[in-house]
């Protein structure tokens, strides 16, 4: 009886949230991501070529982070800073309404960065939950060929031409992040990206376009606080 009573004696001292508070979340922290997830591209292509589907596409990255934590009782409030790069790229084909001309876009979102707020709450056991949101750059490299021809060689191409654009646009997450001691912390989160239209003004005047990006990715982060 009195080991069992030992047991429930560990169990709920665990289980409370004065244990979790123990660790000083509060302040200066940095960090560092791998990254994955699927990238999407929303695009308005001339009015002669008829739309398609988005291509989702997986990919991956590396992220590293810069944040400041403050601290009330169970509730943790802060801001963060991001910068990355991925490979993520969404692919598709246009088709032409009277002709055998086709239009393939390739994107590639391969840096970006973010601003964001941070609320959490300190749970049992060391652990962070939180929610964040803020404003999001993105990074986008398109490489479009124009070919006259059909499926699935699609014959000679007629252009080949290449952009880039910064797009502007918001973000929203959220994440569980776990203490491993007084400093050193694992994180596991989900971020939504996404961005408004931007013109992608290729020098083939047949070919202009606009577009809008989405992203969800996967992170899996290592942290320390100071």
């Amino acid at each position: 009886m009195k080991h069992i009573l030992s047991i429930a004696a560990i169990v709920s001292a665990l289980a409370s949230p004065a244990i979790a508070e123990d660790v000083p979340w509060a302040g200066l922290y940095v960090g560092a991501s791998f990254d994955w997830g699927i990238g999407t591209r929303d695009i308005t292509v001339p009015s002669a070529f008829n739309p398609r589907q988005n291509s989702d596409r997986f990919g991956y990255g590396a992220t590293g982070i810069l944040g400041y934590n403050w601290q009330s009782g169970p509730l943790i409030f802060g801001v963060e800073a991001d910068a990355g790069w991925g490979n993520i790229q969404p692919r598709m084909t246009y088709l032409s309404k009277t002709t055998t001309e086709a239009i393939h876009i390739y994107t590639t979102y391969d840096y970006q960065a973010s601003l964001r707020a941070r609320i959490g709450y300190v749970l049992p056991w060391s652990v962070l939950g939180f929610v964040t949101g803020g404003g999001a750059l993105v990074h986008s490299q398109s490489h479009i060929v124009e070919t006259m021809g059909v499926g699935p060689n699609w014959g000679p191409a007629v252009a080949d031409d290449n952009t880039a654009v910064w797009q502007l646009g918001w973000t929203y997450g959220a994440g569980l992040e776990k203490a491993l001691g007084q400093n050193l912390s694992v994180r596991l989160e989900w971020q939504h990206i996404e961005t408004g239209d931007y013109s992608f003004d290729y020098s083939t005047p047949s070919v202009q376009t606009t577009a809008s990006m989405a992203s969800d990715l996967g992170r899996l982060g290592m942290f320390w606080r100071f």
